[in-house]
């Protein structure tokens, strides 16, 4: 590497639907970009990655179809076809290192041996870890073999970290944690840092449901992980008890078809409304009385977790995976007991009940979102980058 040109950075994204992970992909292009590396994205090109390349090019990032994708745990006769595919689309963009970002830490496995076999300065992000893989030992050795080659291992909460270090096998204190950061956008935020006022009439005229509507918003895949079904356990009983309350989800997924039918069949039309993906999530958590996330696992705080509490959206939460590391239970949040509806319900009427409690836990939350900023994300993984880089 010559001092004359910017550091070459590949990322590779492997998921083929848009969600948080590929969010954080983004943010550590553009910031990356910021600190004179010249960034290229390679992710599968699907419908449901459409609007992520496009995000991609709007922002001068170049961005590859890679052919390399998720599609379920590989087996490993399998390996080597998909390994020699990886190498090929590596060794054509000729990067000095890698950011590797994986949705599943069973997936992906001939990308990691590719940039092993290369000696490839690479950082491998997993998105999320919900519980110990039982590799057999054939598998766990060619992990254990490739993270010796210059490879780190990255996680987005402590909980990962264990979990990671267990699934593969490796010490602890070599799995990197650096937690999801967000940027605000000060187009829906006052001079006082606070939500414009404005924009609550602005979201509920586009719902066209009335200007004191509770709005409880959910940002996230409509997949299994996030717990939609769950909280269509108790939600009509919510929406009987309380009846100015509506329901917002922003975000795409397999699961579409089924809420559809479910919220149908409990009578909930016309209160929970799913409105797809979104651009504009701001503009969605500025102008919500409550942040609903009901979610049965994550890799960290998650990404909406870390931008609800920079748009003083009062939060409540399960207590998966990261998010108690992040988010204190009646200091700053309401958690419920994960897969538990009783708890579930219990904290969503207690957060409806007690307004000015949930704004003040809100408060305190978006003064501690100042831990977990874009800028700081993206500072610790260049810096990791760097540490790779001195330490072939």
């Amino acid at each position: 590497m010559t001092e004359e040109r910017p550091l070459r950075l590949l990322i590779l994204s492997t998921s083929e639907e848009r969600g948080g992970a590929e969010e954080v992909c983004l943010a550590l292009a553009d910031g990356l970009r910021a600190h004179n590396r010249e960034v290229r994205m390679g992710l599968p090109w699907t419908d449901g990655t459409r609007s992520l390349v496009r995000d991609c090019e709007k922002n001068g990032v170049p961005c590859d179809h890679l052919p390399v994708r998720d599609g379920g745990a590989m087996a490993l006769w399998r390996a080597p076809c998909r390994v020699v595919r990886a190498l090929r689309f590596i060794r054509k963009r000729e990067p000095d290192a890698v950011i590797m970002n994986l949705a599943w830490p069973d997936r992906s496995l001939a990308l990691i041996v590719a940039c092993a076999m290369l000696r490839l300065p690479t950082i491998v992000r997993f998105g999320v870890i919900p519980f110990v893989f039982p590799f057999g030992g054939i598998k766990k050795g060619i992990y254990r073999w490739a993270f010796k080659q210059n490879i780190r291992l990255l996680t987005i909460s402590r909980n990962n970290q264990e979990l990671a270090s267990q699934t593969f096998g490796v010490p602890r204190d070599e799995v990197e944690v650096v937690y999801n950061g967000v940027a605000e956008d000060r187009r829906y935020i006052d001079l006082e840092g606070k939500p414009r006022a404005d924009i609550r009439q602005q979201l509920r005229a586009q719902l066209g449901i009335r200007n004191d509507a509770l709005i409880l918003l959910t940002v996230g895949r409509l997949s299994e992980q996030k717990g939609y079904r769950e909280a269509c356990v108790i939600l009509p009983e919510i929406m009987e008890r309380y009846p100015d309350v509506h329901c917002v989800w922003v975000g795409e997924g397999e699961q579409r078809p089924a809420l559809t039918g479910l919220i149908r069949e409990t009578g909930m039309e016309g209160r929970v409304h799913m409105i797809g993906h979104r651009e504009d999530v701001p503009f969605w958590m500025a102008g919500s009385d409550l942040f609903f996330f009901p979610t049965r696992y994550e890799g960290g705080q998650s990404f909406v977790i870390s931008e609800s509490m920079l748009y003083g959206l009062p939060i409540v939460s399960s207590d998966a995976s990261g998010i108690p590391e992040v988010l204190e239970h009646h200091e700053e949040a309401v958690l419920f007991r994960n897969g538990d509806a009783e708890s579930m319900k219990s904290a969503l009427i207690w957060a409806l009940e007690n307004p000015d409690k949930r704004l003040e836990y809100a408060r305190r939350a978006r003064l501690k979102s100042g831990r977990f900023t874009r800028q700081g994300m993206v500072a610790r993984v260049n810096d990791i980058v760097c540490d790779l880089l001195r330490d072939p």
